[in-house]
């Protein structure tokens, strides 16, 4: 649990850290660096603040339509798709 908690900390940061996130988007290298946060969270582990923070980085990533925002977006959906 604390490493899923560690990799949303992460994300978080790392899309406050982008400059105008909102009008721009973002680049190839954050994209990059969101599927390497995301590969070690394990859905099966869920904290309790796990929504807000969830929440906080799918709206900064979904403020402006891109090709790397939409790559990045997908890595976190295939994180947190169920196993079949």
């Amino acid at each position: 649990m604390d490493i899923n908690k560690a990799v949303f900390k992460k994300l978080r940061a790392l899309v406050d850290s982008i400059e105008d996130i909102e009008i721009n988007g973002i680049e190839d290298i954050h994209q990059s660096y969101v599927r390497q946060i995301i590969k070690p969270f394990n859905k099966k582990y869920l904290y309790k603040e796990f929504i807000h923070d969830y929440d906080y980085v799918i709206t900064k990533l979904s403020q402006k339509y891109t090709l790397y925002n939409n790559y990045a977006l997908r890595s976190i959906n295939e994180a947190l798709e169920p196993i079949y």
